[in-house]
């Protein structure tokens, strides 16, 4: 459960729902009982008129139930009286070789192949609106920081498009969980499956996986644990990068003059006692979900210790529910939050000129005109000494000054003293911020060239991460249909 919100955007600002809807337990009782009658009566393990039979009263059953008339069932104890209370009791043939085992098993199977696509589609949220804001201040130049301190400036687009690549691993790694456990366990029985001739390649088709289990005992008494614990470590990933993007907005946000804003009307609230406060209440209850979602996570390795095969402790439908759920909200909450976000381009690079994270290409250009590295590197560090100690900025030094410290540092170091290697324009020219980002010359960098590469090829993959929720949905809704029709005509 994810904590009270202070504000909300307003304008309908928020990002989109979801276009994944999970099942429920009821759903995939019906549509699991639908297969087994369809496959065993492909297989002559089940007679026409039980087939017939069996069709009619879950379909009568799924009426009632969306009419109200009775409840949805959570377990298969529960669910099996009144199908065969409709079908008749010689019906209960359909179950022989299954077990609430194996059937709660593909249960949660099915519902969490659902859940993973579910996070799927809030990090492809995310991602367009991470890309569309890297698109939007594509030539903004911004200070970065290493350490908490300011290091280097760089253009805005190349830190969003960072988290950007990250986000996108994080959907690497469960679509690969996906693949995993896309595995069916049904007919897997107790743990090591039945003298029952069940055809499990087929029940697995006929559920939308891609194959069955290869080991029973791994389908009902291990995988069930296993993919909940990873599926909570994923979870915990995107949490980690959800709230190390909002702690860097926030130091920029707690600044009288931010460089960084959030134009979201509504997102901030007033203060009782000082009317010049805004706060900024929309990220913070986004941070605090973030971590309240993190603390979820944790209860899934901590029940996982200790426990013995068979347990029901990892499994438990309700909670990786609302884990998942409320992961999806915080990754929707932050979308929204990202495409909100704007950049004062002076007041970043007033933050820039207001420091000397220009000094680093100070050195290298001392290095190109002919001095060894070090010692380039010696005087840049002695020079940023010395400015700050005057209070002098990029904005105000002026070239005298450099040269009067270029002969101290000579005279410091007893050193044979050289000219300065770079004439005024070219040393104003190093420490231009515009510059330093544009002279970047190797792969990955912020130069205009390489910010458009990684733009294209981070559409490429947001285009591919929805061709995956989008396959996943379409093809899992063939196969409802096609289930669907063949029990119709079973009727």
């Amino acid at each position: 459960m994810l904590g009270f919100q202070m504000t909300r955007p307003q304008d309908n600002l928020e990002a989109k729902d979801s276009r994944v809807k999970v099942g429920t337990t009821a759903d995939w009782l019906y549509r699991i009982n639908q297969a087994s009658v369809v496959s065993n009566l492909e297989e002559g393990l089940l007679s026409p008129e039980l087939a017939q039979a069996l069709a009619t009263a879950l379909f009568s059953m799924q009426k009632d139930e969306h009419e109200g008339k009775i409840a949805p069932a959570q377990t298969y104890i529960a669910f099996e009286p009144e199908m065969l209370n409709r079908a008749g009791m010689n019906a209960s043939v359909i179950h022989i070789g299954r077990s609430s085992q194996d059937i709660l098993a593909t249960v949660n199977a099915g519902l969490n192949k659902e859940r993973i696509i579910k996070i799927l589609d809030g990090i492809h949220l995310v991602v367009s609106a991470l890309y569309d804001l890297a698109k939007r201040e594509e030539d903004t130049v911004v200070p970065a920081y290493t350490n908490g301190v300011q290091a280097l400036p760089n253009r805005y687009a190349h830190y969003i498009l960072a988290f950007c690549s990250a986000f996108l691993r994080e959907a690497e790694r469960l679509e690969q969980c996906l693949s995993r456990y896309n595995i069916c366990p049904m007919g897997s029985g107790v743990l090591n499956g039945s003298g029952w001739p069940l055809n499990r390649d087929r029940m697995a088709e006929l559920l939308g996986f891609d194959s069955p289990a290869v080991n029973a005992f791994d389908a009902g008494q291990i995988a069930g644990n296993t993919l909940p614990l990873e599926l909570s470590q994923c979870t915990a990933s995107l949490m980690a990068l959800v709230n190390s993007f909002l702690a860097d907005f926030s130091v920029q946000y707690s600044q009288a003059s931010p460089w960084v804003l959030l134009c979201l009307n509504g997102s901030t609230y007033i203060s009782s006692a000082m009317p010049q406060k805004r706060n900024p209440g929309y990220v913070n209850d986004c941070r605090r979900d973030a971590a309240v979602v993190t603390a979820q996570t944790q209860s899934w390795l901590l029940r996982a210790q200790n426990l013995s095969t068979g347990m029901p402790d990892m499994r438990d439908d309700l909670l990786i529910a609302e884990l998942c759920r409320d992961a999806f909200q915080v990754l929707r909450t932050f979308s929204t939050i990202v495409s909100g976000i704007r950049i004062n381009k002076e007041r970043a690079l007033n933050e820039i000129n207001s420091d000397w994270s220009c000094t680093q290409e100070i050195a290298d250009q001392l290095t190109k005109n002919g001095m060894d590295f070090r010692t380039s590197h010696g005087f840049a560090s002695f020079f940023v000494t010395f400015a700050k100690k005057e209070g002098l900025t990029p904005l105000n030094v002026n070239f005298e000054q450099v040269l009067e410290q270029w002969e101290a540092f000579f005279e410091q170091k007893n050193l044979s003293l050289r000219p300065f290697p770079l004439t005024e324009s070219a040393f104003f020219s190093a420490i231009d911020p515009t510059q330093i980002v544009e002279s970047r010359r190797t792969l990955g960098g912020p130069q205009k060239s390489e910010i458009q590469r990684m733009l294209n090829n981070t559409q490429g993959l947001i285009q591919k991460l929805d061709e995956l929720i989008e396959g996943f949905l379409t093809s899992q809704a063939q196969t409802w249909r096609e289930l669907n029709n063949r029990m119709e005509d079973l009727c």
